[in-house]
């Protein structure tokens, strides 16, 4: 993970308000701005086609799954036990089960990759191109802090998508208020690029029914260089979002000024799901513990558990374990340290040097 250095943070407040404001920008300009990164070629996932016609195609998908996207919020806590614990995560193999819906939007109150655009040597001219001068922008780390996703598109199909699939788009926060430009030119940027951009793309296929699993695994969480892997970094997170043991949900609708411009810019209005991390500590007594009696007390590090999941209890899917203390209480601790499970959580960084 990666602090966004500079800019602000992003509240559940945002989500409704980023989802409306990329509607109007991609209605406006969409069209023109995926053209623009297939003729740079920086557009890899795309159907065959004339750069002008396809663009009008991307655009008009991400409008639609942003359009009918259901809206979600992982707040700070929540972020930095993912940036702790996705290492570590099983792989799988995943289902549409697998997300909460068939379209969404996210956003992350911290930065779930990045990448150095210092290592990549396409930037200058797509920042010439599109009149953007640099003004530093090279220098600035992009960080990925959304994500939206819907159902993949006949136009993608292929062999490994017998059963469907997922078209995941991620959302870096815009660097140019960061940048050294001046006004002018600073304004004309903030008019072609909305605050959130499109930074890249993953498709990933459905696991068919009775196929060996074996091809459809998503790559280790780990495996940043790629935006499949930023892939793994969405499953991981709505893994420890369906632990109601690890995190609260808490739906509330967006605010009403925000709903009125929702509903002019004709949007269906969407509550927002905001996903927390639960602050408590876990003792002895949970499930699967062990009758065995102990002498002492001692710390069990948190780790992923595969567990029987989905329709017939059919698949095997991995479930976080929180760090805590085990043993009889008022047991000495071995270490001599007490545990707050929550204060174990600490952020770590990933980069990426994949994307526009």
């Amino acid at each position: 993970m990666s602090d966004a250095v500079g800019l602000p943070p992003l509240t559940p407040e945002d989500v409704a308000s980023q989802r409306r404001t990329l509607v109007e920008w991609l209605r406006a300009h969409g069209a023109g701005y995926y053209t623009q990164m297939i003729r740079l070629g920086r557009q890899p996932i795309r159907p065959r086609g004339p750069a002008g016609p396809v663009g009008q195609v991307l655009a008009m998908q991400e409008l639609m799954r942003l359009s009918e996207a259901d809206l979600w919020f992982f707040d700070a806590d929540l972020c930095a036990l993912l940036a702790h614990a996705h290492a570590g995560m099983p792989r799988f193999a995943p289902v549409e089960q697998d997300l909460p819906s068939r379209w969404g939007f996210a956003l992350f109150a911290e930065p779930i990759a990045a990448r150095d655009p210092q290592h990549d040597p396409g930037l200058q001219q797509m920042l010439s191109e599109t009149q953007i001068d640099a003004y530093g922008l090279d220098k600035i780390p992009v960080s990925v802090v959304g994500v939206s996703w819907g159902p993949l598109a006949s136009q993608f199909r292929d062999g490994r998508t017998s059963a469907g699939g997922v078209w995941i788009s991620f959302y870096a926060q815009s660097r140019i208020p960061l940048a050294e430009a001046d006004p002018a030119h600073l304004r004309l940027a903030q008019t072609f690029l909305p605050s959130l951009i499109v930074e890249n793309e993953a498709v990933v296929p459905w696991l068919p029914p009775g196929v060996d699993e074996a091809r459809y695994l998503l790559p280790s969480c780990t495996e940043t260089g790629t935006t499949w892997g930023w892939a793994a970094l969405l499953f991981a997170a709505f893994r420890l979002a369906g632990q109601a043991n690890l995190t609260q949900g808490v739906v509330r609708p967006a605010p009403r000024a925000e709903r009125r411009r929702t509903q002019r810019a004709g949007l269906p209005e969407r509550p927002v799901h905001t996903v927390r991390l639960r602050h408590t500590e876990r003792g002895s007594g949970q499930a699967g513990a062990s009758t065995r009696e102990y002498m002492h007390r001692w710390v069990v590090r948190g780790h992923w558990r595969q567990q029987v999941w989905g329709p017939g209890r059919a698949y095997r899917r991995p479930t976080w374990i929180n760090p805590h203390p085990k043993g009889p209480a008022g047991a000495p601790l071995i270490g001599g340290e007490r545990v707050n499970v929550a204060s174990v959580i600490s952020a770590s960084t990933t980069r990426n040097d994949s994307g526009r």
